[in-house]
């Protein structure tokens, strides 16, 4: 009887363990079905397109009191139109002089500069003009696809022509002229700064940078009277204080909010879920993709594609990407208007914060490059007023035969306006007086004095400093 009274008794035991991973089991497959038409619904949702922010980007980036007459971007397309694609033969202007080229290659380049005056007079007419506004034209008014306005290539085609024109110049002696191009190619970079995409904006900063340097170029190779270069000195400056433009973040950030209400879905009410198919929507077009591109994408889209699947799931939706890249411009805006001495005394490195920030954001990820614009705008100022200081030491020495003992006396009588500030110091520029000459430098990004010892803005591998004077030659 006992037995038999354990065996009724183990009967309901083994009922509930059946019973309750039954329950388990239909849980579990509810939660699998769930989860499926989660995926399903992820993977078939659509982006709704409601904002045509190239029309807003036109609208905030024309000037007031638009007067086509005024607007040098006519000229500068006339330009590209007739510019002649220099010979392959031939150096950019940033990694040679004149000086170091032989009689065969200086041949090719006044052949070739000859045969662009057309461009020439042009690009001069529309830099004397007030603003470049560009009208802003994209495929499919898809603010993050192809823009169809300036061809970048065929502008710098411009700037290389100005400065071998201005080289060219300065050697057969006209001084004046070369320097008029100089003049030329800051306006032309100028005109290209502000509310404009970043590849313009970019493109602005490489060309008054060269222009700069092909400043620095001719100032190292002809001795200048102190008139020619005070009139010069005075130029500079007026262009300087007449073409202040930061960086500007306006027409990434309209980028950015295409670019989300084009990744995600839209419910109505400001959300929505990330697309994973849509990541792929924005890279090159596979006629422009080389069998090594394809090769390698090959073995990286599924694997993107799974990570886009799993954001989609559990990373941020639409609301909280939009919250977050309103962070992330503020946070720019912020940081621009600071030195990387500054930032760097308060502990702050403004990349890694950045890429922090956006860590489970796909949609911002192109945020990651935003300080490396930051410091190339602030690396073109600073070399801007080492310019400036230049010219005034050069006119200080010519005017009374003698070297200034500090940049601050050149201030206290008048030949500078204002001590140059170095952005990797808490102070100004390095000025030292030398045997044979001088010299002004930058720390560089090392924030250390490493006497001048001349690398790309204190990137070498034992730091160093970005040196402005004397210029460092280009080898042969």
């Amino acid at each position: 009887m006992a037995g038999n009274q354990t065996k009724q008794n183990s009967q309901p035991t083994a009922e509930k363990r059946t019973s309750k991973l039954k329950i388990a089991l239909i849980i579990v497959g509810l939660l699998l079905a769930i989860l499926a038409a989660k995926v399903v619904l992820i993977l078939t949702g659509k982006p709704t397109i409601k904002t045509n922010y190239v029309a807003e980007l036109n609208r905030i980036s024309k000037p007031a009191n638009y007067d086509p007459d005024h607007n040098a971007v006519f000229d500068y397309k006339k330009a590209i139109a007739v510019v002649v694609e220099m010979p392959e033969e031939l150096p950019s202007p940033s990694r040679a002089w004149l000086s170091n080229m032989n009689e065969i290659e200086r041949g090719i380049l006044k052949s070739w500069v000859g045969s662009c005056g057309k461009a020439l007079e042009d690009v001069r007419r529309g830099s004397s003009k007030g603003y470049c506004w560009i009208e802003n034209v994209y495929e499919d008014n898809n603010l993050t696809g192809r823009p169809l306005g300036l061809h970048g290539g065929r502008i710098r085609q411009l700037a290389w022509l100005i400065q071998w024109h201005a080289q060219l110049e300065a050697m057969d002696g006209r001084i004046n002229s070369a320097l008029d191009d100089i003049i030329t190619a800051y306006r032309l970079g100028s005109h290209l700064m502000g509310p404009k995409p970043t590849a313009y904006q970019l493109m602005g900063i490489a060309i008054k940078a060269l222009s700069i340097q092909t400043a620095f170029v001719i100032l190292d190779k002809d001795q200048l009277d102190g008139e020619t270069l005070k009139d010069f000195q005075r130029r500079i400056q007026d262009n300087i204080d007449q073409n202040k433009k930061e960086f500007d973040f306006q027409c990434e950030k309209l980028m950015m909010y295409d670019f989300i209400q084009r990744l995600f879905t839209d419910n109505g009410k400001g959300n929505g879920h990330l697309i994973p198919g849509q990541i792929f929507v924005f890279q090159i077009p596979e006629s422009q993709k080389t069998e090594a591109m394809l090769a390698v994408e090959g073995k990286w889209r599924p694997r993107e594609y799974a990570k886009a699947i799993w954001l989609a799931i559990t990373g941020p939706d639409r609301r909280q990407t939009v919250q977050m890249a309103d962070k992330l411009f503020a946070y720019c805006d912020n940081i621009k208007h600071q030195t990387s001495w500054k930032l760097h005394s308060k502990g702050i490195n403004p990349a890694k914060q950045i890429k922090d920030m956006i860590r489970s954001y796909r949609a911002l990820r192109a945020s990651r490059r935003y300080y490396r614009r930051i410091q190339a705008y602030q690396a073109c100022v600073t070399s801007e007023s080492a310019l400036i200081a230049t010219i005034a030491i050069l006119r200080y020495k010519t005017e009374t035969v003698r070297l200034p003992e500090t940049l601050d006396q050149l201030v206290a009588t008048g030949y500078l306006k204002e001590l140059p500030m170095d952005p990797y110091s808490d102070g100004p520029l390095v000025y030292k007086r030398l045997d044979d000459g001088f010299t002004l430098y930058s720390f560089g990004a090392d924030f250390d004095d490493d006497g001048g010892m001349p690398t790309r803005w204190g990137q070498g591998p034992q730091g160093g400093d970005q040196v402005f004077w004397p210029v460092e030659r280009p080898k042969s």
